[in-house]
């Protein structure tokens, strides 16, 4: 914290635009995480429902899905919506939420574009989905 009187050197948070849907069997960590997400400037959609539809994905830049839901995981989550957006003509980034090291480096491999492993930690949620943002944003241009 600065001094009184003198302004922080802490950059200010970059602010920017753009839609997440998270999808997580915790009511707690989606208010916590949009409330984050938010503050940087982003739209977020929560869902505690794995069954989504191609509508729930309008629009979206990023889906981040909890690996472990009752009754479905993660992969099985991510491979429905992939299938909804690709017949829609939509390309979010999927990214997995997971504590569990061992899930999150087969991430890749069940589908996902990357991990956010450290649930909780708000501020690097916030940081990894922002730069999902920016190349999904980026890869749109292209």
């Amino acid at each position: 914290m600065s001094p009184p009187g003198r302004p922080s050197l802490a950059p200010p948070t970059p602010r920017i635009s753009g839609t997440v849907l998270l999808i997580d069997d915790s009511f707690t960590l989606l208010k916590r995480a949009q409330d984050r997400l938010q503050a940087d400037g982003l739209t977020v959609k929560t869902s505690t429902r794995p069954d989504l539809t191609r509508d729930d994905l309008e629009g979206v830049d990023v889906v981040l899905v909890d690996y472990h839901m009752p009754g479905v995981n993660g992969r099985d989550v991510c491979a429905r919506l992939r299938a909804l957006a690709k017949e829609a003509g939509f390309a979010p980034v999927f990214l997995l939420h997971s504590t569990d090291d061992r899930v999150a480096a087969s991430s890749k491999e069940m589908g996902f574009d990357g991990a956010v492993t450290q649930k909780g930690n708000f501020d690097l949620l916030a940081k990894q989905v922002a730069g999902a943002v920016r190349l999904k944003r980026l890869s749109a241009k292209v």
